[in-house]
């Protein structure tokens, strides 16, 4: 009569759960990076059209807005435009209040 183990031991369970909760501690906080630098983005892409009219407006008329807020999720940017006379162009400096973006920072 030979008894064999059949199963995991109480503390090979405990050592996969264990190294599961390390795990989801490390990429909860990086997954949530990623979320509020998607919504950046996300609002950055819809001001895009917004950008080009008033980019648009200043090369033919001369006049500029002073900024805008675009909002996306829980993501707010805001937008300044800096204007160069000479070029006829306007620059937009991009401010977040949450997490820098490819093309925005805080």
């Amino acid at each position: 009569m030979n008894n064999v183990q059949k199963g995991f031991t109480l503390i090979e369970l405990m050592i996969v759960v264990a190294i599961i909760g390390i795990l989801a501690a490390v990429s909860l906080p990086a997954y949530k990076s990623y979320i509020e630098r998607a919504d950046g983005a996300s609002a950055l892409a819809s001001a895009q059209s917004t950008l080009l009219t008033l980019n648009e407006d200043y090369a033919i008329n001369g006049t500029s807005q002073s900024s805008f807020t675009v909002v996306s999720g829980k993501t707010t940017i805001t937008l300044e435009p800096t204007a160069n006379a000479s070029t006829g162009l306007l620059t937009w400096a991009c401010t977040s209040d949450t997490t820098a973006f490819k093309g925005c920072g805080i």
